[in-house]
C-alpha cells in the first residue's frame, strides 16, 4: 500500500460511515502503531459532525481467567457499540485473542459437559 494516500483519514472514515448503520458492527482493524492515530481521526470526523461514539477494543486471552465478568463486559460493550452504530477501533492481535479465547471457552465447556455426562452415567450404575 502507498503510504500517505489517505487510507486512515479519508477511506476508513468513509467506509465506516457507509457500513456503520442498520445494526451492523463496524470494526476498524489497524496495526497497533496506527491505533491511536486512527482513533483520533475517527473522533475528529465523527465526534463533531455525526456525534458517533468511538470505542477502542482491547482484548487479551488472559481476560476472564480471574473474573469471567471481564468477558461479559467486553461483550456488552460490543453490543452497545452495534446498537449505537459506534465506531470501534482495534488491532489484529485483539481480534485474534478474542477468537482464541472463544475457542478455549468452547473447549472448556465441552470438557465440562463430557465430565458431567460421565459422572451421571457412573452414578446410575
Amino acid at each position: 500500500m502507498i503510504m500517505g494516500a489517505g487510507k486512515t483519514t479519508c477511506i476508513a472514515p468513509m467506509l465506516t460511515l457507509l457500513l456503520g448503520n442498520d445494526g451492523r458492527l463496524v470494526l476498524n482493524i489497524v496495526p497497533k502503531a496506527l491505533l491511536a492515530q486512527t482513533r483520533n481521526v475517527m473522533r475528529k470526523m465523527f465526534g463533531q459532525i455525526l456525534a458517533k461514539r468511538v470505542v477502542t477494543l482491547e482484548f487479551s486471552r488472559m481476560m476472564g481467567q480471574d473474573d469471567p465478568f471481564d468477558v461479559q463486559l467486553i461483550k456488552q460493550q460490543l453490543f452497545d457499540a452495534q446498537r449505537d452504530a459506534a465506531v470501534v477501533c482495534t488491532t489484529p492481535a485483539a481480534i485474534k485473542s478474542m477468537f482464541l479465547r472463544h475457542l478455549e471457552l468452547l473447549q472448556l465447556n465441552h470438557l465440562h459437559m463430557n465430565t458431567q455426562k460421565k459422572y451421571k452415567a457412573e452414578m446410575h450404575k
